[in-house]
């Protein structure tokens, strides 16, 4: 996915998550573990959303492109940022919100991290 298509994906999530009254704190954070798209507040929750947006339906869902090992890079990344951020007790999750373009839909993927992947 080009740089280009990547942003307008991350802006449709960050429309979607801020209408279901998310409040993005950070967007694009980069660390030596990996890179998180995008980072929200939900009430008292710290969420790592990982985006996966596409513009047609050829080969498969856009959520199916998040494999074991991305899922062990944003565990890594998020538990770094937690960590450098002083926020190493609040609770978070990771979410993957996927965006269909040409279905004209989304679906978001609550709380993805699953126990011994890291």
């Amino acid at each position: 996915m080009s740089r280009e298509i990547g942003i307008i994906g991350e802006d449709i999530a960050c429309k979607i998550l801020i209408d279901m009254g998310y409040v993005i704190v950070e967007r694009n954070y980069h660390s030596k573990f990996g890179e998180i798209d995008i980072i929200a507040r939900l009430d008292t929750k710290i969420i790592f959303v990982e985006v996966k947006y596409k513009e047609d339906q050829g080969y498969g869902l856009p959520q199916e492109a998040v494999t074991r090992q991305k899922i062990r890079k944003i565990i890594k990344t998020a538990r770094y940022y937690l960590h450098e951020s002083e926020l190493s007790e609040t609770d978070w999750q990771i979410d993957v919100l996927a965006i269909a373009k040409e279905k004209g839909s989304y679906n978001l993927i609550e709380n993805i991290y699953i126990e011994g992947l890291s």
